[in-house]
């Protein structure tokens, strides 16, 4: 019977201590008054273990987070109280000056309506001010509050696309990056781009100096800011005491790699962990003692996309199984871009002021990547030419990786330029399928292909799967690139044979 009990009180306080946990989940913008309410809820819950003092602590520890984000956490203007007051979403207990601003006491009665009384105390030292210029106020803050919310509800995804109509939105991307001061760079920022909105892993190398913070830094400025999560110089606590908002992020952005990695005090191989977790699409968890001996969890989802920078100098390098999940691309450090960045600094010593930005091209492209950030995996791809590109991948080790990497980027060129793919309708939580086109594979081809076979070098160095690699450097050589009319013939042939019912308007998109 003792061990029955025991067990149900296991059951009861693990229950318990993962509903205070989650109650430590502060969505973005909740006000300090609003987390005051969480920490009464975990009050409640601590008062069922008065008796246990290891539990007891549990719930303290719990509370002292809760009461940190108090701290950070905005306070609730007097305006919103009054509103949400009148809208009945706050206690009544809330009109006291405790919990608002230093006001008498003002007792509530039959005769006085809440709403009355909010009116009565609205700006109380405010000279001039009279019921009506009150009820106005009220009234104005409710209506735009009402307009914030219909808004954000009736936001349907990708519904910036017709202010783009049917331009190529890669291109359009390519000429804020140039108006935002990149020079060149054009694939590896094509690259990033097609990574950052897909969910693709990206690792972008080079040597210091080279640009690489430039590039992935001019791609992010279209990311919203509640989307990233920028690691750097973290130590173990650090990160694992900020998990709460890590998880609410979309980009987890680490420049310069090897920094985060050594932290504050040498090597934190936990931020190896949260990488190789993620790329692996597993949960990265961690159980911490804290004081007393009370043990904490902490739980990273893998629902981010990895974006980070190395520089070749460093002798750190990520394990071999980390760097086939990531794309790899390298910064342009020719001699020809070298001159292409010396012109434009002396261009614009000689033009200096005189730059303009397309603000309201911005302001869409961010809305643009914000969608496809949240709802690319809504969007399925058909790619009628990837069993014919499929024999330009050397059969090496690691070759099925590498492939689909290759066939990501091409997906994602597809969802990028959805304007202009012919689409049919999903089914279930898919919004929309689109094919992808000629186009989408000789682009990836030519920005992402040899990229592809130098990192299949560096991991493959079996004599067999260099030699492989070789032979297809040779035959594209001796062939001059790839056959791409037959690989046309191809896809057109697939067609007919499994989408007959598409084929003609999918060539259409291609002409």
């Amino acid at each position: 019977m003792t061990e029955e009990w025991s067990s149900r009180f296991m059951r009861q306080y693990e229950t318990d201590v993962k509903e205070a946990e989650e109650l430590t989940n502060i969505p973005q913008g909740m006000d300090r008054e609003d987390i005051r309410e969480r920490q009464d809820a975990v009050r409640k819950l601590q008062q069922k273990y008065k008796s246990n003092k290891y539990a007891e602590a549990e719930f303290e520890i719990i509370l002292e987070r809760l009461k940190s984000k108090e701290g950070r956490a905005k306070k609730r203007s007097w305006r919103e109280t009054a509103v949400q007051l009148v809208r009945g979403r706050a206690n009544s207990t809330a009109i006291y000056p405790d919990r608002i601003y230093d006001h008498p006491v003002v007792e509530r009665t039959e005769e006085r309506t809440l709403h009355d009384i909010v009116i009565e105390v609205i700006d109380p030292g405010k000279e001039g001010t009279t019921r009506e210029s009150r009820e106005k106020d009220i009234g104005n803050m409710l209506m735009l509050e009402d307009k914030a919310q219909n808004k954000e509800q009736k936001r349907e995804p990708f519904s910036t696309l017709p202010y783009f109509g049917r331009n190529n939105l890669m291109d359009v991307a390519l000429q804020a990056y140039k108006e935002a001061g990149v020079i060149g760079e054009e694939k590896n920022l094509v690259i990033a781009t097609l990574c950052i909105a897909n969910g693709l892993h990206l690792c972008m190398e080079g040597p210091s100096g080279s640009g690489k913070s430039k590039v992935i830094g001019a791609v992010m400025e279209l990311v919203q800011e509640e989307d990233i999560y920028r690691l750097e110089l973290a130590s173990e606590t650090a990160v694992m005491n900020d998990v709460e908002t890590i998880n609410r992020r979309k980009i987890l952005y680490i420049p310069e790699l090897q920094k985060a990695y050594q932290g504050a005090g040498g090597k934190v191989p936990m931020i190896a962990e949260i990488i190789k977790g993620m790329t692996e699409g597993r949960d990265v968890t961690r159980r911490v003692t804290i004081k007393q001996g009370s043990v904490a969890s902490y739980t990273i989802n893998p629902d981010h996309t990895i974006v980070t920078t190395l520089a070749f100098e460093n002798i750190f390098k990520y394990d071999e199984e980390t760097a086939r999940r990531l794309k790899c691309t390298e910064a342009d450090t020719s001699e020809e871009h070298k001159m292409m960045v010396r012109a434009a600094k002396a261009e614009e010593a000689f033009m200096r002021g005189r730059e303009q930005r397309d603000e309201k091209r911005r302001e869409m492209l961010s809305a643009y990547m914000h969608d496809l950030i949240h709802h690319h995996g809504e969007i399925a791809v058909i790619d009628p030419f990837s069993a014919y590109m499929q024999q330009y991948i050397p059969l090496t080790q690691r070759s099925a990786s590498f492939q689909a990497h290759y066939n990501d980027l091409v997906a994602a060129a597809a969802r990028f330029n959805q304007n202009r793919r012919y689409e049919i309708e999903g089914e279930g939580k898919t919004i929309k399928t689109v094919f992808t086109t000629l186009q989408d594979q000789q682009l990836i081809f030519d920005i992402y292909y040899a990229q592809m076979l130098t990192a299949m070098e560096r991991l493959d160095k079996k004599d067999d799967d260099t030699n492989k690699i070789r032979e297809i450097r040779e035959r594209l050589e001796r062939e001059k690139g790839v056959d791409w009319t037959a690989c046309l013939a191809d896809g057109r042939r697939r067609m007919q044979e499994v989408y007959p019912q598409h084929a003609d308007r999918w060539e259409a998109q291609m002409r």
